[in-house]
């Protein structure tokens, strides 16, 4: 009986791009989009800034763009910073059961591996394509048990997404394949979750190193390094080091493989903050498109959502990283600026005197009612309560951006053109839109990633 991970290797060899639906590939298209522009703005964090110091100092082969940055370096380390960057400001993709971030893993793998081996448009299409499926079928599978754990799925599934990537890129055959994903599930990156609730810069350096990781295993496969191959179902494999003792549910590795294809599935974030909060935050936007609320009149704000999201109860963060992880931080920013953005979470609003007096009148509450709804959706209500009695209510199960709330491809496209625009011009801009627009048409990946520098 064939591994799980030589099942996914069949799948990932013989599955081309003009045997995908075309949904699937148009769905793909704007992950793309959203990844690069989302590391774009990453690019020009201070902790982006300051790990382009480091790596910029490394005697690299000059073989890969880093995105914003203006330079190139090793696979490796374009692959990892762009990883970064493009997962900093918690503005990326998600897929909502499997609890992970795909895109930025599976993207910057695909956009270094591809400019690496001259690859065209519609190859990397493809390769991002099969990474969503992999890296999205294991985190159904495993995901949640995960997070139960406090382990970071999106960069323990992530590994096999890049692997299966790059391995694509790299024209592995099936057998090599199965031994990527292997290979790489024997290294993915077990990072803590302690960035929740304590200040740092490291939030997103396991999705960097799971992107790293993805290319070095399929590599070593390349090479005929050999791999566990019941890595996932495995006596002390990944399952049963990630998951247990929570349930894992492994049938949903390949459950409609091929015929149900997961990518469809993936949200996009208007919001730069963790999606356990969007439903609050847009549970407010409805109050204050219904009613007249001032500031000086709130008396008290109740948020009842789900256990998980309830944990993000934080009414002072430290920085911008515990910020985007607070619900009444986001609450309170969203009724004192009227949107929440970038600037919402600079320096200037975390110590915003107004936003700080009411987040402290936040109370977050996990609603037992809610705990069979989620992850299937995000159940969140919100009441605020005046001085004077009135009290308003919203309540949201699906925030904008998922896909039972969908935007449509034109807003995916504003959110790009709106905040890339704030650092290049926009003719870069639209060139860009262009450019993945039609990806599947360019005979070189590098008519693209010569294109993403905001120097």
């Amino acid at each position: 009986m064939p591994s799980l991970c030589e099942i996914l290797a069949h799948f990932i060899s013989y599955m081309k791009l003009e045997n995908m639906p075309t949904a699937i590939i148009e769905k793909a298209k704007l992950c793309i989009l959203d990844t690069i522009g989302t590391a774009l703005l990453g690019s020009q964090t201070q902790a982006a800034i300051k790990l382009n110091k480091v790596i910029g100092s490394l005697d690299s082969p000059k073989e890969c763009t880093v995105i914003g940055a203006g330079y190139k370096t090793s696979r490796f380390h374009a692959a990892y910073i762009n990883s970064m960057e493009a997962a900093y400001l918690d503005f990326d993709d998600g897929h909502r059961e499997s609890g992970i971030h795909p895109g930025c893993i599976v993207v910057p793998t695909a956009l270094a591996t591809g400019e690496f081996v001259n690859a065209s448009g519609a190859q990397v299409l493809e390769a991002v394509i099969l990474g969503y499926e992999v890296a999205i079928r294991i985190g159904v599978a495993t995901g949640i048990a995960q997070f139960k754990r406090r382990i970071d799925a999106p960069s323990t599934c992530g590994v096999f997404g890049a692997a299966a990537t790059a391995g694509k890129l790299l024209k592995l055959d099936e057998q090599e394949l199965a031994n990527a994903l292997a290979i790489a599930g024997s290294q993915t990156p077990l990072s803590p979750s302690i960035w929740y609730y304590e200040p740092s810069m490291v939030k997103s350096l396991p999705h960097a190193l799971a992107s790293q990781v993805g290319i070095f295993s399929a590599m070593l496969a390349k090479e005929g390094f050999l791999g566990p191959l019941n890595i996932l179902e495995g006596r002390g494999g990944f399952c049963e080091v990630t998951c247990s003792p929570e349930k894992y549910q492994l049938d949903k590795v390949t459950a409609e493989l091929g015929v149900n294809w997961r990518i469809i599935e993936v949200y996009f974030k208007f919001y730069p903050s963790c999606r356990w909060t969007r439903s609050a935050v847009d549970a407010v936007f409805n109050i204050m498109h219904t009613h007249e609320i001032k500031l000086e009149e709130i008396k008290e704000i109740i948020v009842k959502t789900y256990s998980v999201a309830a944990q993000l109860s934080s009414r002072e963060p430290k920085d911008e990283t515990t910020a985007r992880l607070s619900i009444p931080y986001n609450v309170a920013a969203t009724l004192v600026y009227g949107e929440l953005g970038l600037d919402q979470f600079n320096t200037d609003a975390l110590n915003n005197p107004e936003v700080l007096k009411i987040a402290r009148k936040v109370s977050v509450i996990a609603d037992e009612s809610y705990k069979n709804k989620y992850p299937s959706a995000r159940p969140t209500t919100v009441e605020i309560i005046l001085k004077d009695g009135s009290r308003y209510v919203s309540h949201v199960d699906f925030p904008f951006g998922e896909p039972e709330n969908p935007p449509t491809a034109e807003q995916i496209k504003h959110k790009f053109v709106k905040w890339v625009g704030r650092y290049t011009n926009q003719e870069k801009v639209q060139k860009i839109l262009k450019i993945i627009e039609n990806i599947e048409k360019l005979e070189n990946i590098d008519q693209l990633t010569s294109l993403l520098s905001l120097k």
